[in-house]
């Protein structure tokens, strides 16, 4: 096993591994309920999409795979790396995906269509990880290179290359703000990098239907909230990239999602 991913309710876990599978597991029984074949090769990342419907997974065969969760079907395959494929992330709105491989390429991804958009070309090592920014307008990555690349999601253009370590980068991360990112590398360090770009963040205002999967998931997890559990959401959709959504806002539309769950049941 290489690499697994809870569903967003915390009801499943998805594994991928080196025998070319992924299996979804039912947390509570302890018990495989699922195996998804189509890989060729081994399973490297994977991860639930935002809604909890759909898995992607990458694997060293060069290919993104985009399953149906329920029918544990591959629906999209995703051909265009030359190398295997280490890496990848969905974005805030879960509509694309942006992928890094062995190539030195990153790969951006329509989810429904399958279609790359754009090709991120500038490392000169494997791309063994990356990362959204919490708007989904730049991706951060790290390569055997030994740098980070800002890249600009748009254009495709890297805006900042970031040097220091002395050993391939081999993981990251985005503060929810969007201000830092974090790097791990293989010559035992950790570095904390800060953003001074000019990060433009939206204008507040009371709902994106982007964040709408969270309040489903929320309602599912917690039927009967309460204001405790109100905050623990507003706390989520800050780490997913909500920050900006005003509280009185997103509670209007829990409540209107509240009521039209009582609606569908009855």
């Amino acid at each position: 096993m290489y690499c697994l991913s809870f569903s967003p309710d915390g009801r499943y876990v998805v594994s991928g591994s080196w025998d070319t599978t992924l299996r979804l597991w039912d947390v509570k029984k302890s018990k495989c309920i699922s195996i998804f074949k189509g890989h060729i090769r081994g399973v490297t990342c994977l991860s639930f999409s935002p809604d909890g419907r759909y898995v992607v997974s990458g694997s060293l065969d060069k290919t993104l795979r985009l399953w149906d969760v329920e029918k544990a079907k591959c629906i999209r395959v995703f051909e265009g790396h030359t190398d295997g494929i280490s890496c990848f992330s969905f974005g805030p709105n879960g509509k694309y995906v942006v992928s890094g491989s062995e190539d030195e390429t990153l790969r951006l991804w329509d989810i429904e269509t399958g279609k790359c958009i754009r090709i991120f070309k500038g490392h000169t090592g494997p791309v063994y990880c990356l990362s959204f920014s919490p708007d989904g307008r730049y991706v951060v990555s790290g390569s055997g290179d030994k740098t980070l690349r800002l890249w600009d999601v748009e254009t495709g253009k890297c805006i900042r290359i970031f040097e220091g370590h002395t050993e391939p980068v081999l993981c990251l991360s985005f503060s929810p703000d969007g201000r830092y990112v974090v790097s791990g590398s293989s010559d035992k360090t950790l570095m904390l990098w800060e953003l001074d770009w000019e990060y433009e963040f939206p204008e507040p205002k009371d709902w994106d239907e982007g964040a709408r999967p969270y309040l489903k998931i929320f309602l599912h997890l917690h039927p009967n909230w309460k204001e405790e559990d109100f905050k623990k959401l507003l706390s989520e959709l800050q780490l997913r990239g909500f920050g900006w959504l005003s509280s009185d806002g997103i509670h209007r539309e829990l409540k209107k999602a509240f009521k039209n769950a009582l609606k569908t049941e009855l």
